[in-house]
């Protein structure tokens, strides 16, 4: 959809970038929709694991977490 000057809305740019994005990873051979995800750690596993560590100490350990944001709460 077009606004009165002709050009794009924004909604229909994000979706454009969003789908460029989408397929240039397809073009690397990456899926990005894939169909698993294997993690090595949770989250909760990890508090407790690192409980005493002050914050943004580096430890060097890699890990994959999953999960979704469910909220923003902007106000800290």
């Amino acid at each position: 959809m077009e606004d009165k000057a002709g050009t794009q809305t924004t909604a229909e740019a994000l979706v454009g970038e969003r789908r460029a994005k989408r397929d240039a990873l397809r073009s690397l051979g990456i899926d990005p929709y894939p169909l698993r995800f294997d993690r090595t750690d949770t989250a909760a596993a990890l508090r407790e694991r690192y409980a005493g560590l002050a914050p943004d100490t580096r430890t060097g350990t890699v890990v994959k977490v999953a999960g979704r944001v469910s909220a923003i709460r902007g106000h800290g």
